[in-house]
């Protein structure tokens, strides 16, 4: 094989290789670019909430995200304080700070809950149903949905 039929070879060889390098990025940059709806922009539209009810809720979000913020702040603090101990092999204080822990999630799951509740205090009584409806499918709309982050572990 002379010099130019194998340079003619290698330039279609690499042509063929950007089209797919090109049509990789393409279609992947489609997929990046398809963002499903926040949770608040479902529950906005599942309740048909009006603008002023959409202004009350928005405050309730910032409410409810301070509060669930500052409890993992703290969960994030008691649990340093927890591996910590792996050093000392303390049990008696791993105990005592697991139940910090398991206290603060409780106070997690207490102020979603009442989140939802103050929700529906914002509802109309036509918008009730529609409440129901929301309430039923709560797990799937807050539950994490895309990629795993990177050094996240499968729940077996």
């Amino acid at each position: 094989m002379n010099k130019t039929k194998l340079y003619g070879v290698l330039a279609i060889l690499f042509l063929l290789i950007n089209l797919m390098l090109v049509g990789f990025i393409l279609t992947k940059g489609r997929k990046r670019g398809k963002r499903k709806n926040s949770p608040k922009e479902i529950i906005i539209t599942r309740l048909n909430l009006d603008s002023n009810q959409s202004a009350a809720y928005e405050i309730k979000v910032q409410e409810h995200r301070s509060l669930m913020n500052n409890t993992h702040e703290k969960i994030r603090a008691e649990k340093s304080k927890l591996n910590n101990l792996l050093k000392t092999e303390n049990r008696e204080q791993a105990d005592s700070l697991s139940s910090v822990i398991a206290g603060l999630h409780r106070e997690m799951e207490l102020g979603f809950f009442n989140h939802l509740i103050d929700i529906k205090s914002i509802c109309k009584p036509e918008q009730m149903d529609n409440y129901t409806l929301l309430v039923d499918d709560i797990n799937t709309i807050f539950s994490k949905r895309g990629p795993k982050r990177k050094g996240s572990h499968k729940k077996q």
